[in-house]
């Protein structure tokens, strides 16, 4: 023991003279200072002749004063006019004053999807702007931030390029053009003489078009490409027209010039029932087809059964519930978290897609269809005083007999007794059907009967 303590004593003071050592030599080391070191050892420097006529004087810097400081306060939100947007980056407002809402959509392709092919390297695409087209154009507000002022019926210019991968010898429908996003490849583009920059996605983004409108001419315009590397056959570029438009003249323009007669709904009902379409090579048939009636937003029946026109379903969706739930692309004004009276912005004009399940068509403002048969269902179930929220399918034979299914509400279920159930309660499922004229029309009575009728399958479902 005695031992282990002298070790530790030994090890104690090694160790404070060590350290007073250290710092008696400290004082002693010193830098020497730039102007002492010889001048052998300082690198050589070189003397610049400037010619004072080609010495710029820089301008003063913008004194700051206390209202704006170097750096903002906590909470300071930056006005969009010092954003670094680019063009189709812009706050896209309505005029003021605009009571409706407004919408965006493509109205034509001013150039038909060109291919860019593997052995072609520059690509030009001239189109023109008539004086109407330019007198309409989007105007852009540069006074504060950059607003670009979209009253109804004003047009703008865009170029995109896509990918299609099911063309027809290099032909692309406007259909599937529309329905396919942007994808540019290795390409530089200029426009009557500027160049553009390409918007390629960013992390979990895709890529976006390229705005045309600012630099649009009156007359002849002129697209002119330069491709990298060689890019797949599948990509295709074009321009497109965007027209902005209130809500009530898409409303009236559907109602005035796209209702289909009940007619042909019927026939193409009967077509599909009888087996005569002419890409069906095996038949099966059936005794009625099933529509549902029920709006894929709301979940009730529609009250303006509407649908795309290159949609091959009958399946039809609310028209006033689709253009309400249309997105509108908001770029922010500034006023977050205040009082904001900026005019309110037109919707995007890439969100028309149809809203059923399983199709990947378009239903834009100009290719909205209003289906007759399916109107005068839903007039007919209102005259007889039954609940069109509960109508859930329609039901409709080769001779052009319709069933409408209704499916009770939870009223009807009354425990009168008052005791517990202790067994699954089951669904009711009520029927109704309507027999028409002789003719195509539909106009009949909906008649409630004791029992389903004949060759409709009531199915019954126990809750959980």
């Amino acid at each position: 023991m005695a031992a282990a303590a002298n070790n530790s004593a030994s090890a104690a003071q090694l160790y404070s003279a060590r350290a007073q050592a250290q710092q008696q030599l400290q004082p002693q080391t010193v830098m020497p200072l730039p102007a002492q070191i010889a001048p052998h050892n300082r690198p050589p420097q070189v003397q610049v002749q400037q010619n004072p006529q080609n010495i710029v004087p820089r301008e003063p810097a913008p004194p700051r004063t206390p209202d704006r400081p170097l750096v903002p306060p906590l909470g300071t939100t930056i006005h969009p006019s010092e954003y670094a947007y680019e063009a189709s980056d812009r706050r896209r407002a309505v005029v003021d004053g605009e009571s409706e809402r407004m919408y965006q959509a493509v109205k034509e392709l001013v150039t038909k999807p060109t291919q860019l092919a593997e052995n072609v390297r520059i690509y030009t695409v001239p189109f023109e702007v008539t004086d109407e087209q330019y007198r309409l154009r989007v105007m852009t507000d540069r006074h504060g931030a950059a607003i670009a002022v979209q009253p109804h019926k004003s047009l703008r210019w865009r170029i995109r390029c896509c990918r299609v991968n099911n063309h027809q010898q290099g032909v692309v429908s406007d259909e599937i053009w529309q329905a396919t996003q942007s994808n540019w490849p290795d390409i530089f583009i200029s426009f009557n003489g500027d160049s553009l920059e390409i918007r390629r996605k960013s992390h979990f983004g895709k890529d976006l078009s390229i705005e045309l409108t600012e630099m649009i001419q009156l007359g002849e315009n002129k697209i002119e490409a330069v491709i990298q590397n060689a890019p797949s056959p599948n990509f295709f570029i074009a321009v497109e027209l965007i027209e902005t438009l209130r809500h009530s003249t898409i409303v009236n323009d559907v109602w005035k010039n796209r209702l289909i007669p009940e007619s042909k709904t019927l026939q193409i009902i009967k077509d599909r029932l009888g087996g005569n379409r002419a890409d069906d090579e095996v038949s099966i048939a059936v005794p009625y087809l099933s529509i549902d009636l029920t709006d894929p937003f709301s979940s009730v029946m529609f009250h303006t059964p509407v649908r795309g026109g290159a949609c091959t379903h009958l399946e039809c969706f609310d028209l006033q519930t689709f253009l309400n739930t249309r997105q509108v692309s908001k770029v922010p004004c500034g006023h977050e978290g205040r009082a904001c009276k900026c005019p309110p912005q037109p919707t995007s004009p890439d969100k028309w897609a149809c809203p059923l399940s399983g199709c990947d068509k378009i239903a834009g403002p100009y290719d909205l269809q209003i289906d007759g048969f399916l109107l005068n269902v839903r007039k007919e179930v209102e005259r007889t005083g039954k609940k069109p929220q509960y109508s859930k399918a329609l039901h409709v034979e080769a001779d052009g007999k319709w069933t409408v299914v209704v499916q009770d509400d939870d009223d009807d279920y009354d425990d009168s007794d008052g005791e517990e159930d202790l067994e699954p309660r089951q669904k009711k499922v009520k029927t109704a059907s309507a027999t028409p004229a002789p003719t195509p029309s539909v106009a009949g009575s909906l008649s409630r009967r004791s029992g389903p009728p004949p060759n409709v399958e009531v199915i019954e479902i126990d809750d959980d």
